[in-house]
């Protein structure tokens, strides 16, 4: 089948790659014309919503071209992203969007998950894209490890969770080790594709993908000349131009009933290590902009049934997120582009995170105005999907001075004025938090625990710890409590009894043990009290 991989970016920046597939697509065009035999396909549905954002009339030529079954449109995701870094749920946003987008504007199903050149596969990836409809895998990339050949060629891919997928690799050679996606269609690679698979006892059809690749151009005259010399050639397998969905179809039909080798677990490629490391801006940009989407579509969904607001904002959620997919393509989140390409993400995510910002704050908005409080209130919110116990750091603000915060059952909390390089901050013990839920602390100036408040105007400079419980203490030692308040705990009860912890933020000290703290937070010294040493 005519094919060609078009890079997002890398060599080259995205705003080049629209001008590439333009380019590459007005090519395949023009060729079928002359070649009524010739079919060709390409998998990206960004590119696609790119060219019809730039090129509306080559646009509705492809549309024409996929309806009369010339040009095929398949592959699954949004964009061939990288899947080691990528999220579980930005996975399976790949594959919403991506379907989504194909189904919509072409009317097709698609069935193939299109990944010749990504760095490396990971084990939830099978059941994902089951459950996303897709039936079938394609690479080429695991021939590029650096050490060992991987065994199999055409297999059942096992996930962590038990779920199989068929696999099926490219193995058109490109050198004496590595197979290709971008073939030239030649005598060498038609011949050379049979000989390399493997799986030959239980397939005698292979997919050999032809035309120019990585940055675009698709298959030439030669190459389609090439096809019809090559059609019935004597000692060379036959060549036939055709569609990659029908042969999987064609695949999976052959296959069943026979016994196929299996994969279990992550196909690793031994090589682009530094998948993991390089750029680590990025990736952080991109893990912060997943959790970030996370929490506003929550509060968003959370403010349209406790605020009843209809106002979700799915437009421009949607927009910010089609960023964060096409980021996460195999050369950019990874790291193998050029440094211009970067400057171009980073700009990206700026977007990114004032789309996402805004969504979350109005969402909040929306859910404060409708959570019953009291005139002066802290709600906290749990985005995670598990109760969970923390502190929490607000802003200093001198309207807490001399208050009480008390709980939603009317208990006093836990919570502390400290300072940090001459920045006041509070520290609040927000207790368990329920998970995708909120807890509500109300100020008060009532007075608690026979006249004891919770906080005082000065910071805390230790803190000290009595079976399970803090409480305040001076610079460098226990406070001798007054009379009245011995003991005194952050939540304004007293202290029992017991062992003390003197707490400082470069020692931590009892009666046993003095435990000293380097500007780095490292042990520098222990020393025990009882043999002085």
């Amino acid at each position: 089948i005519g094919h060609s991989h078009i890079d997002m970016a890398w060599l080259w920046r995205l705003c080049h790659t629209r001008e590439k597939a333009s380019r590459t697509f007005s090519t395949g065009l023009h060729l079928m014309r002359q070649y009524p035999e010739y079919r060709f396909m390409h998998s990206s549905p960004q590119l696609y919503k790119f060219l019809k954002e730039d090129y509306p009339d080559i646009y509705a030529r492809v549309k024409e071209r996929i309806r009369s079954g010339e040009w095929e449109i398949t592959g699954g995701m949004w964009v061939e992203a990288d899947t080691n870094l990528t999220s579980g749920e930005s996975l399976i946003r790949q594959f919403l969007y991506g379907r989504r987008f194909i189904k919509e504007e072409f009317g097709v199903d698609t069935d193939i998950l299109w990944l010749p050149d990504v760095f490396g596969y990971s084990a939830a990836l099978p059941q994902i894209i089951r459950k996303s409809g897709i039936k079938y895998f394609l690479t080429s990339k695991m021939s590029w490890s650096q050490f060992n050949r991987f065994p199999y060629d055409t297999f059942n891919w096992r996930g962590i969770d038990g779920t199989e997928v068929l696999t099926h690799f490219i193995t058109t050679p490109d050198t004496n080790w590595f197979y290709t996606y971008n073939g030239q269609l030649s005598a060498q690679e038609v011949k050379g594709i049979w000989d390399n698979y493997r799986q030959k006892d239980v397939n005698d059809e292979l997919l050999l993908l032809f035309g120019w690749g990585d940055g675009g151009g698709g298959p030439t005259k030669e190459m389609l000349e090439s096809a019809r010399a090559l059609k019935n050639m004597p000692g060379m397998p036959e060549v036939e131009i055709g569609k990659a969905e029908p042969f999987f179809e064609r695949l999976g039909d052959q296959l069943e009933g026979k016994k196929l080798p299996e994969w279990d677990g992550e196909l690793y490629l031994e090589l682009h290590r530094g998948t993991y490391t390089s750029q680590g801006e990025i990736k952080r940009s991109n893990r912060k902009s997943e959790i970030l989407y996370h929490n506003a579509e929550w509060l968003s969904s959370m403010a349209g049934v406790l605020a009843v607001s209809d106002s979700y904002p799915l437009d421009e959620l949607r927009r910010g997120w089609e960023k964060i997919l096409l980021n996460q393509f195999h050369d950019i989140l990874p790291g193998s582009s050029i440094g211009q390409v970067y400057e171009d993400t980073r700009k990206d995510y700026d977007e990114i995170t004032r789309i996402g910002q805004r969504a979350a704050c109005d969402a909040q908005d929306s859910l404060l105005n409708s959570i019953p409080t009291d005139r002066e209130s802290i709600v906290v919110f749990n985005p995670l999907s598990w109760n969970r116990r923390d502190l929490i750091v607000l802003p200093y603000t001198e309207d807490v001075i001399g208050k009480t915060l008390k709980d939603e059952k009317g208990f006093p909390a836990a919570y502390q004025l400290v300072e940090e390089a001459g920045e006041k901050k509070i520290l609040l013990e927000a207790g368990e938090v329920p998970s995708l839920g909120y807890r509500v602390f109300s100020l008060s100036d009532q007075v608690l625990n026979g006249g004891i408040t919770s906080l005082a105007e000065e910071p805390v400079s230790s803190v000290g710890f009595r079976n399970g419980e803090y409480y305040r203490t001076g610079k460098d030692r226990l406070v001798e409590p007054e009379p009245d308040r011995k003991g005194l705990l952050l939540n304004g009860t007293k202290a029992p009894d017991g062992e003390e912890l003197v707490v400082r933020k470069d020692r931590l000290e009892n009666r046993y043990y003095r435990l000293d703290l380097n500007e780095k937070g490292q042990i520098s010294a222990l020393y025990d009290k009882r043999f002085e040493r």
